[in-house]
């Protein structure tokens, strides 16, 4: 099992064992900081559980927890400047 985020063609592509998708960056409204064991979110592709809720379209959620979390961000905004972090 592996646990994989990649920022392709304005795309951010998730892969954690039998879950996979893929969100337009330009949907995400709101990157949220996010520790504790209880995650308010259905889909949960992260082995950990220190991460970020990810808002995305109007009503859907996400929870990942990518190794290098700053450098994460810094691309998504670089990409969609208009997310907000919360």
């Amino acid at each position: 099992l592996d646990t994989r985020y990649v920022l392709r063609q304005n795309f951010l592509f998730y892969r954690s064992g039998p879950i996979r998708g893929r969100i337009p960056v330009g949907a995400i409204k709101s990157i949220k900081k996010h520790k504790g064991l209880f995650v308010p979110v259905t889909l949960k592709p992260a082995l950990d559980i220190q991460g970020f809720i990810i808002t995305y379209n109007q009503f859907d959620d996400i929870f990942v927890s990518p190794q290098h979390a700053d450098t994460f961000v810094q691309e998504l905004k670089k990409i969609n400047p208009t997310i907000e972090l919360l």
